[in-house]
């Protein structure tokens, strides 16, 4: 099964995986062991705060693209595929390109690349959808 995802930023086609080497960069800027809390911690907060949603979003981006990257790399090395390595994207890559809105609807492909990369199923407390995104807490009885 394939832990990847494509996403197109800025007219280019851009592979995404959450791996090991994701999951440890990602935790170093969240210092959150749940990747999936510190990027949905500013979902529907009556769009306040659209910036740092759109900047954690970039983040995680940047960080499963160079993952993606480092793999591309390592398999050119090992013999185990054709081609040429590829370059890294720098820190600032995603901020420029994207607008916040292209940034925050990118939080779909985001999660659902997470959820590959750790054979989570979305809760279904986290609805998401091509319109907007909801989280909702639902009550156990």
């Amino acid at each position: 099964m394939d832990k990847s995802n494509n996403i197109t930023v800025d007219g280019r086609q851009i592979n995404i995986i959450y791996n090991v080497n994701a999951a440890e960069e990602l935790y170093k800027t969240s210092h959150n062991p749940n990747v999936l809390v510190w990027l949905a911690e500013y979902v529907n907060k009556d769009n306040q705060n659209l910036a740092e949603l759109s900047s954690r979003v970039c983040k995680a981006v940047e960080v499963m693209a160079n993952a993606s990257v480092r793999k591309h790399n390592i398999e050119v090395s090992l013999g185990f595929r054709d081609g040429e390595k590829k370059p890294f994207y720098t820190e600032d890559y995603f901020k420029s390109v994207l607008d916040i809105f292209d940034a925050v609807n990118l939080f779909k492909d985001v999660v659902e690349t997470i959820a590959k990369g750790i054979n989570f199923e979305i809760p279904k407390e986290l609805k998401i959808d091509d319109d907007y995104l909801e989280i909702s807490a639902s009550k156990k009885n």
